[in-house]
């Protein structure tokens, strides 16, 4: 498994109480190769906008990897999950009554929970509940939030079920504690393609000496980042020890 290091994350102030306050984690589908620019968007817009009332976090989990670059080892930063920009929102009470017949109501309340003015812990309710119904709270985002997420420039839109009509998707709080783990947990750099060959994959040498052998792979060094390639030389199986960048996959 590929070694995950440092996770990149930019925190805003927000205006929202933290008291009795809810978050949860969306993910926001993004066009590929654009996620840094879809984060710099939104990390302005909440510093400078209403968004930073409804908008906690914008994350996007990075792992450092080693290259090689004319003989040199240079490490950089690749997305672990590409294509996927995930953001910490405030969730609102939405409240509404369920009848016997399971059939729900909309409960009216002082201030409306898509306003930017409206605070999780100053929510009130002037719906009175009536005979044999059942008050049912969920805790949804703010319209506008929702809005401005979707709209933002190179995003394709919040990951949700299949139907168009489907409410964004939030993560479980274990799923995003996962993923923060995965990403703090080993910080040493890995090198590229580390996770990408195993014992028995067949190889084609693209430098040095033996540039354009074919062999199967006896060994992989993920510490030193090389692999034990078993080549055939005049007939007889020869090992070769080579460095990622000095292979690729037939």
């Amino acid at each position: 498994m590929a070694a995950k290091s440092e996770t990149t994350m930019a925190a805003a102030e927000t205006d929202v109480p933290a008291v009795n306050r809810k978050t949860a984690w969306f993910v926001l589908r993004a066009i590929s190769g654009k996620e840094a620019k879809v984060k710099e968007v939104l990390d302005a817009a909440i510093r400078n906008t209403d968004l930073g009332k409804h908008v906690l976090q914008v994350l996007i989990p990075t792992e450092k990897v080693i290259t090689t670059r004319n003989g040199k080892k240079v490490v950089k930063e690749r997305n672990m999950y590409s294509g996927y920009v995930f953001v910490e929102c405030v969730l609102y009470p939405n409240v509404a009554f369920m009848r016997e017949d399971g059939k729900t109501r909309s409960a009216k309340s002082a201030k409306s929970v898509s306003g930017s003015e409206v605070k999780s812990d100053d929510y009130v309710e002037d719906t009175e509940m009536k005979s044999g119904e059942k008050k049912v709270i969920s805790y949804v985002l703010a319209g506008e939030c929702v809005d401005t997420l979707r709209n933002t420039t190179n995003v394709i839109d919040f990951l949700r079920g299949r139907s168009k009509q489907s409410e964004p998707q939030m993560l479980r709080r274990e799923e995003i504690e996962r993923m923060l783990g995965m990403a703090d947990e080993l910080n040493t750099p890995q090198r590229e393609g580390s996770d990408n060959y195993a014992v028995g994959d067949s190889v084609k040498i693209t430098q040095g000496a033996f540039s354009g052998f074919s062999g199967a792979v006896k060994e992989v060094d993920t510490e030193k980042g090389r692999l034990t390639v078993e080549v055939k030389i005049f007939g007889r199986p020869t090992d070769v020890t080579l460095e990622y960048s000095e292979v690729e996959r037939v």
